[in-house]
């Protein structure tokens, strides 16, 4: 398999909330850059034509919005890429589980300046914790400049600056932000997720090594999704065929399977939240960082591939 291509870094946080479904945008709404057929069953049956609600999703942010992958019970249905998030939401409100790779819950606003669950994210990702990015305060995402927003962070955090890497992704949070605070009670059903913590519950609970970047790391993350996608190399290069690299990188797509993968998982077997029970933030969005336990399907004793915590959420 050939090194997947790369896009520019904005928007590429290694990758993360939600709930969807198939109806058309609104009137006026900008369409998806490209929708990937599902299966022949799926078509043959009509699927294809009537936008089958979806059951799982997850959803990544791209330097062309937002790459949404739809799953079926047991099929892949769709990869996209939405220019809003607002768009991600109208397109979820009838899935069952949807996870996102971006904050929901922000610090800040009166409480702590730093969220546990990122602390506890990096801890059990050894040498990856460093994909798990510092959160910066509600304050600090809202900030008109960087220097503004530099200045906000490191009143509220002891000194500790914004790097330009988070900065850059400042846009996608205040964007879930609004969205969420603009829907209130009417949002989809939002978990927030990592794909590094995904791939590394696919991976019997253990860290990958190689980073996302690396043509060999590439491949460790497609031989762990294809066992609950099929092939996802086909998925992979027809999609990337069709979207321009300036909108969306292999990287994206990859992160985004995975959170669907666990979407789907998690409504089988449960999900593990860190912390236990999340905190909430100053307007009462969770704070906490979520992944599937669940069976690694190559493993014939069926072992479990969470991460081993005393206690688990089971989905009711």
């Amino acid at each position: 398999m050939p090194p997947l291509r790369t896009a520019p870094a904005a928007g590429d946080r290694g990758g993360r909330v939600g709930r969807r479904s198939h109806t058309p945008p609104a009137c006026g709404a900008p369409a998806p850059l490209r929708r990937t057929p599902g299966t022949p069953e799926e078509d043959a049956a009509g699927c294809g034509r009537r936008r089958c609600p979806p059951l799982f999703a997850g959803v990544d942010g791209c330097p062309g919005g937002w790459c949404l992958v739809e799953l079926g019970e047991d099929s892949f249905r769709t990869l996209d890429v939405l220019p809003h998030f607002r768009d991600v939401v109208e397109r979820c409100r009838r899935a069952r589980l949807v996870f996102v790779d971006m904050p929901i819950g922000l610090p800040g606003g009166g409480g702590p300046p730093e969220r546990s669950c990122d602390r506890l994210a990096r801890r059990r990702l050894g040498p990856r914790g460093s994909t798990i990015f510092p959160v910066p305060v509600r304050e600090a995402v809202y900030a008109p400049t960087y220097k503004d927003a530099c200045a906000i962070q490191a009143r509220a955090a002891g000194g500790r600056r914004l790097s330009r890497q988070v900065w850059a992704l400042v846009p996608k949070m205040r964007e879930v932000d609004r969205t969420l605070q603009e829907l209130g009670g009417r949002a989809p059903l939002l978990f927030e997720s990592h794909p590094e913590l995904c791939f590394a519950a696919l991976n019997g609970g253990r860290p990958l090594d190689r980073s996302k970047r690396h043509v060999l790391g590439v491949l460790d993350r497609v031989a762990l999704l294809e066992p609950h996608l099929g092939d996802v190399r086909t998925i992979l290069h027809r999609t990337l065929d069709d979207i321009p690299t300036t909108a969306l990188s292999g990287h994206d797509a990859l992160d985004a399977m995975v959170l669907a993968v666990h979407a789907r998982l998690a409504s089988r077997h449960g999900m593990v939240s860190l912390p236990d029970p999340p905190e909430r933030d100053a307007l009462g969005f969770p704070m906490g960082i979520v992944f599937a336990v669940g069976t690694d399907p190559r493993d014939p004793e069926g072992r479990r591939a969470g991460f081993e915590t005393p206690s688990v959420n089971r989905m009711v």
